[in-house]
């Protein structure tokens, strides 16, 4: 299913909101374009209210860390207790869930604002309602792979939970049933190292986002995947070297749709001779000395 059939499933899905919708050839009134005319036989000489229309404007928007707007416009003749009503519902179905196009990244929205106007020449209300779109798109880097080591890592720690990037996802799946955990690079930069003429030295920050609406789970979760972080103090990677951690820092009040909780700085290497298919395992830092054996 692509975008618009994804919302319109979830919307069309919900009784108690379709109860509440005008019918149009015997359907919910929903459309993910503009409404068919009032004379339209698809009416069948009914009311044509309430109705919800809704479409998408994918454009990245850097100062929102948003991929695109959903917005969402009920329709209601003159009765703002409905149009509030109605609001609800959308943002109930729509909000906390990690929905899965087919052949692009998985999303969630989240809502950024709502304002209600009247109809000019009609006792009909409508009211916008806005989305942002929040992609959660793959992260391949180099290899081996510190995003991939971390989020193998965190499923090994929490196996119940959803860890984007290690197995297939549903069209929906629901944070507050299953959280779910995502690691997305924010930086990445060569660093100085022992061997620089065998081994490319790189320090890595990394954004871990826990999905899941309880503030209590958020925070306890987060919590323990840092503490278990740094009582390991590396992870090892697909080729058996270490990724170690240098640094963690957790933040409670971060956006936990487009910031993160967590970020994680690591350091590993990567051999320059890949042909020769050694593995860097064996190193270790001891008082800011490096020494480290390859094999």
């Amino acid at each position: 299913m692509d975008l618009s059939e994804l919302v319109f499933r979830r919307l069309e899905g919900d009784d108690e909101l379709v109860s509440r919708l005008a019918k149009f050839s015997d359907q919910p009134a929903i459309f993910n374009t503009s409404f068919p005319n009032d004379q339209s036989p698809g009416w069948g000489g009914k009311t044509q209210y309430p109705r919800i229309e809704y479409n998408f404007t994918m454009e990245v928007d850097p100062k929102r860390n948003s991929s695109g707007n959903l917005r969402v416009m009920i329709y209601t003749e003159w009765n703002p207790i409905l149009s509030a009503e109605l609001e609800n519902l959308i943002r109930r179905n729509l909000l906390d869930v990690l929905m899965k196009p087919s052949g692009k990244a998985p999303f969630c929205v989240a809502w950024r604002s709502s304002n209600a106007f009247q109809i000019e020449g009609m006792s009909v209300i409508c009211k916008e309602v806005d989305f942002d779109v929040l992609e959660y798109p793959g992260q391949i880097t180099t290899d081996p792979d510190p995003v991939v080591t971390l989020s193998q890592y965190i499923r090994n720690l929490f196996p119940d939970d959803l860890v984007l990037g290690t197995e297939r996802i549903s069209d929906y799946t629901i944070p507050a049933e299953r959280p779910i955990w995502y690691c997305r690079l924010e930086t990445i930069a060569s660093a100085d190292g022992i061997l620089k003429g065998q081994v490319s030295w790189y320090e890595a920050s990394i954004a871990v986002h826990l999905l899941c609406p309880d503030q209590r789970i958020r925070l306890s979760m987060a919590a323990a995947l840092e503490q278990k972080l740094n009582l390991d103090g590396e992870i090892i990677m697909v080729d058996d070297s270490p990724m170690k951690i240098r640094k963690t820092v957790m933040s409670n009040r971060a956006d936990y749709l487009r910031e993160g909780q967590l970020t994680v700085t690591c350091y590993f290497g990567v051999l320059k001779d890949v042909a020769a298919k050694h593995k860097l395992v064996g190193w270790y830092i001891t008082d800011d000395t490096w020494a480290n054996t390859t094999s």
